[in-house]
């Protein structure tokens, strides 16, 4: 690797241009990605998108690291002593912060293809038809326009 493309890796030049630009209305933008590669391993950055909750937005973003794990956000439990008393705790998003991923990722171990799924109360908020031939969420307005406002790409589909 040469030198020039050396420093452009390190400063992130290809990844800042891609977000850094105002999006137009209609335009889709990624909200959950891997490495092109699909191996975690490899230096390479994610997108992830989670709904916070407003005092703990400031917070956040002060750290270095996302609050929520790229594979995170699934139902799971926690464990702690109150009072001389063990008292478990479901997590519905798998953290006690209350932050929501907007995508979830279901991994079935090889079994299956992984499952990318948009957060049902974000589907059932925004009232969207799931076209699962084409991986798209459709809106309809009231005069019966549809639009595709989430396309899901999965490996699969790529």
């Amino acid at each position: 690797m040469d030198k020039n493309t050396e420093r452009e890796r390190i400063q992130q030049i290809e990844t800042l241009q891609s977000i850094d630009h105002p999006f137009s209305s209609g335009e889709l933008i990624t909200v959950y990605g891997t490495p092109a590669s699909g191996n975690a391993d490899e230096e390479d950055h994610f997108v992830c998108c989670a709904l916070v909750p407003t005092h703990l937005v400031q917070q956040s973003l002060t750290k270095p690291r996302w609050v929520l794990r790229v594979q995170g956000g699934l139902p799971g439990s926690e464990t702690d002593l109150a009072d001389g008393k063990e008292r478990t705790q479901y997590l519905r998003f798998g953290n006690s912060e209350g932050i929501e991923p907007l995508i979830t990722v279901r991994s079935f171990h090889g079994l299956r293809e992984d499952s990318f799924e948009i957060l049902e109360e974000f589907r059932h908020f925004h009232n969207l038809y799931h076209d699962a031939t084409q991986g798209t969420y459709i809106k309809f307005s009231d005069a019966g326009q549809d639009e595709v406002v989430a396309k899901v790409d999965a490996p699969s589909r790529r």
